[in-house]
């Protein structure tokens, strides 16, 4: 087990106001065996002890009542206090938390220094935050952005605590290092009091909280709030704000800030119903995860947001009421209603349970304390996925970036999007990149080079002559793609073949993802690697509840490249058929295009994350392979990587018969025979009318989805491979 280093500069226990979320993460640590060490600030110099948990104050002396240059200056006390009593500690990992971001750099310093693993868990995003607020001219904005950057570049994995905060980090950094694990509230779950009326603010009172934007709300309360009070507990830079409205309206009461697991006991003590969350106009706020939401829907308390995004999502699911401070009737309307008819309460009250389970302390700790490794003995080996052609989010790199970190590698990833530019030449990109990866490489001591693109072949070559590692990626066959695209060249062809026998008969590692790709005459020497190419993407396990159960109307969803080696026109036929049978039946396709498609069938591209919402519910999902190799006479596209896809969200799978999809889909699939107008309408519309055989197959798509959740050995790669 690991003894852990954790970083947090604001670390609050439950017996303390503030946020606890810290504490409890660091004893689930403790409780799954490791050594965890707390390095944050107090009013003085201490060592405590709470639940196993040794925690190291420093002193130092910060409050949102400051202004900017005594927060900064207060930040890099912490930050050399915390580097010099860090030197004198034993650790092998660290867990490092923002804010503020010089927490991460010191993390990453530290890691650096000791050659151990780094987690930086992301709370607020940071620079955003003072960049939109005005607080951080150029070119301080700029060299934060630098830090931040490198922060998650060379962070094992970066933990993100919302919806929000991931799809943003998820930009800025390798996809497959970023997980979720939400904010929550470790209390019990309590419902809602059918007698309460009364409101409560209990937070941080800091410049960025909305509070200015209440007034509007309070002047009309006034006048139709039939008496309820309005509590606000807290502290910060705009209590005189609140002091000002007090002495406005008579109801409202400003409080010292009360410990977190004492709270409870005054909300039941106050018959508070409704609980206020609300935040500046900032787009950035957006993306947050307050603690106060979370305890709120464990406390019984229907919470009042004013910010669009992930948190207005559970508005909508009956779980918050909106608040726009330039139409507060409205707010005001819908509480009256909640108020005075039995059955709107209800509503809420299933709708604060959903929440309620759906952010679960349990779950979110587990992906924290899950993503540990276990053994940090081993000699984690610098490894640098090299693609100027496809960006981090496609594919091929999905899958393998998640998996090699999973291996307790160090991966960084250098390619379209992150460090290189997008130039579609093959011959002006190896011209100007070349000298570029190499000094790259130098200047990262990277090791171990995993390359995936024809073109990279010479490099691999000389870096392997130099005394590099080098791993060969088939994720593809070139020859096949260049069949496909009509760009077949014999001479090219011949060429990147002799390449390919240069590189291999060095020793470079042969990785292939297609078991029909390792017997190929060509690599039958040199002992090939079958690392299946089966998703591993984060978003799956964000996404696929979403699928579990059919929608009301038949749907069904295509997700890949659409032109015609995939069936497309035959598909585009049968559905016209299908159309006349179900009109309400809709077909989802989502990829780019390369054909017209019909008005009747919609078109979408985006990410899993952006596409969840209009394609869940799917009843089934389609995989046509039309187009056959001439000299091995096996289906292009052997492993369309959708399959895998589709099995991550427990969907059964409309296909013709090929060599894979009949091992893989034996019994989820739904065959065709031949890839026809006819065969594909006749069994589309028979798989709609035949509702026992579809919740069979529906059953056997589930139990495909769990293995893959469980890492059953079959469905997923084995880590051990992957020690490169």
């Amino acid at each position: 087990m690991s003894q852990i280093l954790y970083l947090h500069q604001y670390f609050k226990t439950p017996s303390e106001a503030g946020a606890s979320r810290s504490y409890f993460l660091a004893k689930a640590m403790v409780e799954a065996g490791h050594q965890v060490t707390i390095i944050t600030q107090g009013d003085f110099n201490k060592e405590e002890v709470f639940d196993g948990i040794k925690v190291i104050y420093l002193e130092n002396q910060y409050s949102n009542k400051m202004g900017v240059l005594k927060r900064i200056r207060a930040y890099f006390q912490f930050y050399f206090s915390a580097k010099n009593t860090a030197k004198q500690l034993d650790f092998d990992f660290i867990y490092a938390t923002s804010t503020p971001l010089l927490v991460g750099w010191l993390g990453r310093k530290l890691a650096i220094k000791r050659k151990v693993q780094y987690f930086f868990e992301v709370r607020d995003l940071w620079p955003d935050f003072p960049i939109q607020a005005g607080v951080l001219p150029f070119p301080f904005s700029w060299m934060l952005r630098k830090m931040e950057r490198v922060i998650y570049r060379d962070a094992q994995k970066i933990v993100t605590c919302s919806k929000g905060i991931y799809e943003t980090v998820c930009q800025r950094t390798i996809p497959g290092k970023v997980l979720v694990a939400s904010n929550f509230s470790p209390f019990p779950k309590v419902e809602i009091e059918k007698d309460t009326e009364n409101f409560i603010y209990f937070g941080s009172l800091g410049r960025y909280n909305g509070i200015e934007l209440w007034r509007p709300f309070l002047e009309r309360w006034k006048e139709v709030g039939l008496g309820a009070q309005w509590y606000v507990v807290g502290e910060g830079a705009q209590e005189s704000l609140v002091e000002q409205l007090a002495l406005e309206f008579p109801f409202l009461h400003l409080m010292k800030p009360i410990p977190r697991n004492e709270l409870l006991s005054f909300i039941r003590e106050k018959n508070i119903r409704y609980s206020w969350v609300t935040f500046s106009s900032l787009p950035v706020l957006q993306t947050n995860s307050p603690n106060k939401l979370f305890d709120s829907w464990q406390w019984g308390l229907i919470p009042i947001i004013n910010q669009h995004g992930w948190m207005n999502d559970w508005a909508g699911e009956n779980a918050a009421v909106f608040y726009h401070h330039t139409n507060p009737d409205q707010t005001i309307q819908q509480l009256l209603k909640i108020n005075f008819s039995e059955s709107e309460l209800q509503k809420f009250q299933n709708g604060t349970k959903k929440a309620s389970a759906y952010f679960d302390s349990n779950k979110s700790i587990s992906e924290v304390i899950d993503a540990i490794p276990l053994n940090n003995n081993h000699q984690h080996k610098k490894c640098a996925i090299i693609s100027p052609v496809h960006p981090p989010y496609d594919q091929r790199l999905s899958q393998r970036i998640p998996e090699c970190i999973s291996s307790e590698n160090v991966v960084y990833y250098l390619g379209k999007g992150r460090g290189l530019p997008s130039i579609s030449s093959p011959w002006i990109r190896m011209l100007l990149f070349y000298p570029w990866i190499i000094l790259w490489i130098l200047c990262h001591r990277i090791q171990v080079i995993l390359l995936a693109d024809p073109e990279m072949l010479p490099l691999g070559i000389l870096l392997n002559k130099c005394g590099f590692d080098v791993v060969w990626d088939v994720h593809e066959d070139f020859d096949e793609q260049f069949q496909l695209k009509g760009k077949k060249s014999p001479k090219l062809t011949q060429g990147i073949l002799r390449l390919e026998q240069i590189l291999l008969k060095l020793k470079a590692k042969l990785w292939v993802t297609e078991k029909y790709y390792s017997l190929m005459l060509r690599y039958r020497n040199f002992s090939p690697q079958y690392l299946p190419n089966f998703p591993s993407s984060y978003p799956f396990k964000l996404i696929s509840q979403k699928f579990e159960k059919e929608s009301d109307q038949p749907k069904f969803i295509y997700v890949g490249v659409i032109n015609e080696f995939r069936g497309m026109p035959e598909l585009f036929g049968a559905w016209e058929r299908v159309m006349e049978v179900y009109p309400k039946a809709e077909l989802i396709l989502v990829g780019r295009s390369t054909m017209v498609i019909p008005k009747s069938i919609r078109h979408l591209e985006g990410n899993w994350l952006e596409i969840a919402p209009a394609i869940s519910g799917a009843w089934a999902g389609i995989s046509l392979i039309k187009k056959v190799n001439e000299q091995t006479h096996y289906p292009f596209l052997s492993f369309p990587t959708k399959i895998g896809e589709y099995a991550r969200l427990g969907l059964p799978v409309v296909c013709n018969r090929t060599p894979i999809h009949e091992e893989f889909l034996k019994d989820t699939g739904v065959f065709v025979d031949e890839i026809t107008v006819n065969q594909l309408s006749e069994r589309i519309i028979s798989f709609i009318r035949q509702e026992k055989e579809r919740i069979i197959l529906k059953k056997n798509a589930l139990k495909k989805k769990a293995d893959f959740q469980n890492n059953s050995e079959s469905f997923s790669k084995i880590s051990e491979l992957y020690q490169i």
